[in-house]
């Protein structure tokens, strides 16, 4: 397959062919299906795009066609984002695939369709410049470390600099990771640009996956079954980006709606794993109808960012703490437990900011990413790496913090 040079306006083209590029892959929360994203910089739509596919490199023998979404990513600058659901795929397979967009195809990338998918790479608040941890989050993807990555908000800074040009860099530089493992993403305050307008369109294909799948239709929030977890995103930034009364109260409803519906399913899915940009003690959000929800329907694990730096909370609602005896070892914790997850690296560096400290069993100032892994129904593992020379103290010694999370009473707490 043919691949084209950069040339020096960072458009990737080939005897005026525009090369599929910034290709992304999300799950839809049915294991049978898969959406795939790509962009291409052209000014309209290109007449054909398709992915092929198939379980064989040299032969792939099925196609996908693609819907188009144009946007305009500044000043006229126009993008077409492409996407397809893929809705045949057969479980425990390894699938190989290619875009193409009038006659200009990508490389053959792969994923694959495993039944025990439980390891996952979580982080928050990751730009392109000083993006300190990404070295190692390729280092550890080609160790086959991650299932899926969970990126809570705060994307490039900003996806909507120089154009949409940030973005595009951004996007382009890990495409590594998102073209062969699911990339779930929610909004941050940094996408609030033109109400979300980047977000909303470069993730488009989320909206017909996850969002359709779950009843939201959008991906400012949504939420999916991945093997014996439910996910939840939901958007902290409706309330000083986006004040509109209308957008609250459907999320809010939305939300009920679905930890309902959750906790009726949760013979399959004991884990009930919530994702946000903020938590309740940071600025510019309202955690006044979100708190209540997320505890009165056993919410075992809330992940965060926007502070820019890690934090692991003690179970804690309403200022109640559940101080368990063993601060790396929580059984049967009363509430839900809190990760602030913002320091992978980004443009504005590490920040100081705190939940109240009587709740904090543990924090710590510098770069990383965490590593969560789902055992069993009762058994969540949850690691924190660092990242970057300055971080690595005690011999480069990387793993700094770690937790069991042992719930044998997933469900309803009064």
């Amino acid at each position: 397959s043919s691949h084209g040079n950069r040339n020096d306006d960072g458009d990737y083209t080939i005897n005026r062919c525009q090369q599929p590029e910034q290709i992304h892959l999300s799950v839809t929360g049915k294991p049978s299906e898969r959406v795939i994203t790509f962009v291409v910089q052209t000014s309209s739509c290109p007449e054909q795009g398709q992915i092929k596919y198939g379980v064989s490199p040299n032969h792939l023998n099925q196609l996908a066609q693609v819907k188009c979404n144009q946007f305009d990513a500044g000043h006229g600058r126009m993008l077409s984002v492409l996407y397809s659901k893929i809705s045949d795929l057969l479980i425990n397979k390894t699938y190989y695939y290619q875009a193409d967009a009038d006659g200009c195809s990508s490389f053959v990338y792969n994923f694959t369709t495993q039944q025990k998918q439980r390891r996952y790479g979580v982080y928050g608040d990751f730009g392109l410049q000083n993006d300190v941890s990404f070295k190692q989050l390729i280092a550890e993807l080609q160790e086959k470390q991650f299932d899926m990555f969970l990126h809570v908000g705060d994307i490039a800074y900003d996806l909507h600099d120089e154009n949409g040009q940030k973005g595009d860099k951004f996007l382009r530089m890990i495409q590594p990771l998102t073209v062969s493992t699911p990339y779930m993403v929610l909004p941050g305050n940094h996408e609030y640009y033109h109400n979300f307008t980047q977000y909303q369109n470069r993730y488009v294909g989320m909206v017909a996956g996850v969002g359709a799948n779950s009843g939201s239709n959008t991906n400012l929030w949504y939420s999916f079954d991945h093997d014996n977890i439910h996910f939840i995103a939901i958007d902290t930034e409706v309330y000083a980006y986006y004040p509109d009364q209308g957008q609250i109260d459907r999320q809010i409803q939305w939300l009920a709606n679905d930890l309902k519906k959750a906790n009726a399913n949760r013979h399959k899915t004991p884990w009930i794993i919530m994702l946000a940009h903020k938590a309740w003690w940071m600025d510019k959000t309202d955690f006044s109808k979100f708190s209540p929800l997320l505890h009165h329907y056993g919410v075992d694990l809330f992940i965060c960012g926007h502070q820019h730096n890690y934090q692991r909370l003690y179970p804690t609602y309403m200022g109640e703490v559940d101080h368990q005896s063993n601060s790396n070892r929580f059984v049967n914790p009363k509430y839900a437990t809190v990760l602030v997850v913002g320091s992978p690296g980004n443009r504005e560096r590490i920040s100081h900011g705190s939940a109240p400290k009587k709740s904090v069993a543990f924090s710590d100032q510098a770069y990383g990413f965490g590593h969560m892994i789902v055992h069993n129904n009762t058994h969540l593992y949850w690691k924190w790496e660092l990242t970057g020379t300055e971080s690595l103290r005690n011999n480069g010694a990387k793993v700094i913090d770690e937790m069991w999370l042992i719930q044998e009473r997933h469900g309803i707490r009064n």
